[in-house]
């Protein structure tokens, strides 16, 4: 049974940086859960698993067996997926779905795109139809990756046009709470260095627009806003955002690691997250936190004894046996900072005064 919703975290702007991170309301002892979050905005899986992965709660196969037929005994059956228009959920009318017994994982595809596969039908239904509790939007997506994997094009968006236009999608049909849009604008973007990146200046611009296009193209005709309508600059500000805001979704760690920082199990990248509120986390070569993903839902734990009022911070990238100049570089290129926090400081002047830095 998952834990019930949790959050002992606040946001508060954050004394070394110009932007907020997230601290404690409590104080709270190694391991103990700090914050739930059981549908996070937007959550999807990458290429290489979208056959393989629910596309709802994020369950993979990990025979990856499944998405291929007649392959190791896996059924494919087709989720008769209704293009309607009212605001109820649709009635894929399959059977329940379950494991075979032998412990592969069973998935259904979504027969209007076939793209998207589901695990059963309580997802296939929670991914279909945004509400204020979650924020499934296929019904609107489901026509526009139907035209793009059929002829000519053949093909399906990459995964981080995928979340951008989900969060479109989202703000076409104005299914959540009023502060989740002014959150996102919120987040640090990066755009004006991202933009000079000579691997993403061109790139970027043409990922953003396409998002804008179909999202415009596939949207509820009764919806009160319309991303049409956003300038395009704003557009690609947000495409920014995500990418510098967004996490790689990975297969769960041993329960023993909530108690340390670093595991050598090994973990399969699933796909990508973005939510406003996970965004906020700021990094530390020290991190005071561990930010765990079981499918779909994100638990965080605290690594040691933390008090009240003291930040929780993750780490964005692999810290341990990894010397500063390798940490901050790929925080550079990937995050678009540079890391100065305790670790950083102390090590780049040990490095100094060893003439290594």
């Amino acid at each position: 049974m998952p834990p019930p919703p949790t959050n002992l975290l606040r946001p508060h702007s954050a004394p070394y940086t110009s932007g907020r991170g997230l601290f404690l309301t409590q104080k709270v002892q190694p391991g103990q859960l700090v914050l739930h979050v059981p549908s996070p905005l937007v959550a999807v899986p990458d290429d290489r698993h979208l056959g393989s992965c629910c596309s709802w709660c994020l369950k993979w196969d990990a025979q990856g067996a499944v998405g291929v037929e007649k392959k190791k005994g896996v059924k494919v059956q087709q989720v008769q997926q209704q293009q309607q228009e009212e605001e109820k959920y649709p009635d894929p009318g399959i059977e329940d779905i379950d494991d075979d017994g032998e412990g592969k994982m069973e998935l259904v595809r979504c027969s209007g795109c076939r793209v998207v596969w589901y695990c059963g039908k309580e997802c296939q239904k929670y991914d279909f139809t945004p509400r204020r509790s979650h924020s499934g939007i296929h019904k609107f997506e489901c026509p526009i990756y139907s035209t793009l994997n059929g002829p000519p094009h053949n093909r399906v968006l990459p995964t981080s046009v995928r979340v951008l236009m989900k969060l479109l999608l989202l703000y076409n049909n104005n299914k959540q709470p009023p502060s989740w849009w002014p959150s996102i604008l919120q987040l640090e973007s990066h755009a004006t260095k991202q933009l000079s990146h000579p691997q993403r200046s061109e790139m970027l611009p043409v990922m953003a627009a396409a998002a804008q296009h179909y999202s415009s193209s596939f949207s509820s005709t009764s919806t009160t806003s319309s991303s049409s309508e956003l300038p395009s600059e704003l557009i690609l500000s947000i495409y920014c955002r995500t990418l510098v805001n967004s996490f790689s979704i990975t297969t769960p760690l041993p329960a023993s690691t909530t108690t340390a920082t670093t595991t050598t199990t090994p973990v399969e990248i699933l796909g990508t997250l973005f939510d406003p509120l996970l965004s906020l986390f700021n990094h530390s070569c020290t991190p005071s936190c561990l930010l765990e993903f079981h499918g779909r839902e994100v638990l965080v734990y605290p690594l040691r004894e933390l008090i009240e009022g003291e930040e929780a911070t993750i780490a964005y990238v692999e810290v341990d046996g990894v010397g500063v100049g390798e940490r901050r570089r790929e925080l550079r290129e990937r995050w678009f900072f540079d890391c100065m926090c305790a670790r950083c400081k102390r090590e780049m002047e040990e490095g100094m005064k060893m003439g290594e830095v």
